[in-house]
């Protein structure tokens, strides 16, 4: 009769028996066998069905995986999470009368970042290296706000004039030219007025009051162009619970909103339709932006956009969010150009999707904008002076 199958295994130790510590073949096979010949029909039948089920389970594991992955893929390159990139080749025709000038903005930190924009704005405005083809004089730069960093200045005396906007444009191209500024959020911690008062101090620091507007004419006086310059922050709610910034100025330019308001929009109508005018209106904080302070300021959007797409503005030029970024707003028949120039000095922050972007980048860079009687021309450049992209704004319709 044969003997029962044994399940246990053999306490003998290893090492143990006559051989010592090298067991012959025969005694390592003997101690502790799980041979397959010594389990039962059953128990094989039971280790082949775990077995198979490890694997299903492991298989299940590693196609979801895929799955979620391809999902992800999808989503990354056909969905909501990315954002154009458009590269227009637009016509152009030179002409001997124009505007041009420099746009850039958040520059104000005297680091090495804000001195390599500087360097490749004074290369493109002394027409080196092809950056500027039709040799085209820069006549003066916007500057898009936060001007001093971290928190503006304290008076007109304040050492940080010098360090952060004197001392860096100082190239042959640039130290003549003057600047028309607004104010960014980081103006607004210490004493925006010694920014105002700075104006009467410097030749080219232009920074008359907090909105304000001043018109340029063309090389040879055939059209002009309106420049409204305005002071987004008293606008924008969070500013007035940050105990960084200053309340009490503040809170004199907030009971004047209407006021802009109604320049802006003055201004607008006054100019329209007319073939020998543009209007262009500067501010510091973006509506609508792929940065991370986007993807839009619904106090703006909601007291300016409606006049923006009434009066038919051609472009928004502001700052902000430290990057180039270029949208338009394709909800109506002639959507206003978004033109985000706030990477004057670098400190770049994630970005994110925004529905109306056309292009961006994510560095430090500048813009130039020459204007012509029918067409805008705007280019956009990194911090070594490259040229990344460029487009154009025809002459509204009547």
């Amino acid at each position: 009769m044969s003997q029962p199958h044994d399940d246990t295994l053999s306490e003998e130790p290893l090492g143990g028996g006559e051989g010592g510590a090298n067991p012959s073949n025969s005694s390592r096979h003997h101690y502790y066998s799980l041979a397959a010949e010594n389990f039962s029909a059953p128990q094989k039948k039971r280790i082949g069905l775990g077995t198979l089920a490890i694997l299903f389970g492991i298989g299940c594991v590693i196609i979801s995986a895929l799955i979620v992955l391809i999902v992800v893929s999808a989503v990354l390159y056909w969905g909501p999470g990315q954002n154009k990139k458009i590269y227009p080749n637009p016509s152009y025709t030179p002409s001997s009368d124009y505007l041009h000038f420099i746009v850039v903005g958040d520059q104000g930190r005297g680091n090495d970042e804000q001195k390599k924009v500087a360097e490749s704005m004074a290369r493109y405005c002394n027409f080196e290296n092809g950056m500027n083809p039709q040799k085209l004089p820069c006549q003066f730069i916007i500057g898009t706000g936060d001007n001093i960093y971290d928190n503006g200045v304290t008076d007109v005396n304040d050492v940080q004039f010098k360090t952060k906007f004197e001392d860096i444009y100082v190239q042959e191209s640039l130290k003549n030219l003057d600047w028309y500024f607004v104010l960014g959020n980081h103006d607004y911690r210490t004493n925006p007025e010694a920014q105002i008062a700075y104006s009467q101090l410097s030749k080219r620091w232009k920074l008359p009051k907090q909105f304000y507007n001043f018109d340029k004419i063309s090389t040879e006086n055939k059209f002009k162009v309106s420049f409204v310059m305005l002071d987004t922050n008293p606008f924008v709610n969070k500013y007035f619970s940050d105990s960084r910034a200053n309340q009490t100025a503040l809170n004199q330019q907030r009971a004047l909103n209407n006021e802009q308001v109604k320049m802006v929009e003055n201004i607008l109508n006054t100019n329209m339709n007319k073939n020998d005018t543009w209007t262009l209106v500067v501010g510091h904080h973006p509506l609508f932006s792929a940065g991370s302070h986007g993807p839009v300021t619904q106090e703006l959007v909601d007291n300016f956009e409606p006049l923006f797409v009434k009066y038919k503005l051609p472009m928004y030029l502001c700052g902000h969010d430290h990057l180039l970024n270029w949208l338009s707003s394709s909800d109506s028949g002639f959507p206003t150009q978004y033109v985000i120039s706030g990477g004057g000095a670098g400190n770049t922050r994630p970005m994110i999707y925004n529905k109306y972007s056309l292009n961006d980048l994510n560095d430090s860079g500048f813009f130039s904008v020459e204007v012509q009687q029918s067409f805008m021309f705007v280019r956009a450049f990194d911090k070594y002076g490259t040229e990344v992209w460029k487009f154009k704004i025809s002459r509204p319709p009547q």
